[in-house]
């Protein structure tokens, strides 16, 4: 598992090289498929966060119409 640096080749052995470009090219793919990640993942907690918020506001709001029911004079 040696590595060469030399003429903007790197081998492994002989049979597996890679240039330096390709090396780049597919640092560069995977940055962009890390980024998409990341904002796939806000988004989610996003959604989620404004659910939660969402569901506890219509529970709230639940609570205080049986409150107001429970306390109306009959």
């Amino acid at each position: 598992m040696t590595r060469t640096f030399s003429s903007e080749v790197i081998a492994r052995d002989n049979k597996d090289k890679v240039t330096l470009e390709e090396l780049v090219e597919r640092l560069r793919e995977l940055k962009i498929i890390f980024f998409l990640e990341v904002i796939l993942c806000v988004l989610v907690l996003y959604y989620l966060r404004r659910r939660i918020i969402l569901k506890k506001m219509v529970t709230l709001s639940d609570l205080s119409l049986f409150n107001d029911c429970l306390s109306s004079p009959r």
